[in-house]
């Protein structure tokens, strides 16, 4: 007997919808990778530039205050600021805002970067440069002189309180600080160019955080000098 033979049938209509379905994979996919690169690929490298920058910024604002406060103290190496605010101020009090600076900053809407092709290469100017990162350092030089003078000016007479003491060298260290992560947290919110509420709630609220972490400090540590004061007597 002969074997039977099937005839596979291929009408117009199939190799249309199977062009059509490459097609549509293939724009699909470029689509895709477009969207990847113009959108993500610009917002990443900005968001990036930026995280490196305020890094340097915020630390350099905070410690170079030392070298000004060593001017006034005869280089004896005193630190001006409390141990424990120095070990915290990157781990709690200005940990938050580079955070969502790099993770929910968007330079750009999307529909517009899928619009306007073109402004993906505007973000090439905004790239990391020499020029640039001494702009930032420079700016962070002068935050640092300026609050540390600002903090200078004010207690410049001292602060008396009512057991006739005076306020000393934390008194300044402590003011400093707080215009320093007062200044360096909303300088987060200026750097980004879309505000959403993370990156508001984590700069105003590492803020509120700090001046909350120094009256509880403050009242812990002077009852724990008040104790100790109170052991002598015994």
């Amino acid at each position: 007997m002969c074997p039977k033979v099937q005839f596979a049938f291929v009408t117009i209509t199939t190799i249309e919808l199977v062009i059509a379905d490459n097609e549509f994979r293939q724009e699909s996919t470029r689509m895709t990778y477009r969207f990847g690169v113009h959108v993500h690929g610009a917002w990443n490298h900005d968001r990036s530039v930026k995280v490196i920058l305020y890094s340097f910024y915020k630390n350099i604002c905070l410690y170079i205050i030392e070298l000004w406060f060593a001017i006034f103290s005869a280089w004896s190496g005193q630190t001006i600021f409390e141990r424990w605010t120095i070990g915290l101020f990157n781990v709690i009090f200005t940990a938050w805002p580079p955070v969502v600076l790099g993770l929910f900053d968007r330079p750009i809407a999307a529909d517009q970067m899928m619009r306007y092709p073109s402004l993906y290469h505007s973000f090439q100017k905004r790239s990391f440069s020499i020029a640039r990162f001494l702009l930032w350092i420079g700016m962070a030089l002068v935050h640092s002189l300026s609050l540390f003078f600002l903090s200078y000016g004010f207690l410049e007479t001292q602060v008396v309180w009512a057991s006739g003491e005076t306020g000393g060298w934390l008194m300044l260290g402590n003011s400093a600080y707080s215009f320093v992560v007062a200044t360096v947290c909303l300088k987060a919110l200026l750097e980004c160019d879309s505000w959403t509420w993370p990156v508001v709630v984590a700069s105003i609220g590492s803020i509120v955080l700090w001046l909350l972490f120094l009256c509880i400090y403050a009242a812990v540590s002077s009852s724990f000098l008040s104790f100790c004061r109170l052991l002598r007597w015994f």
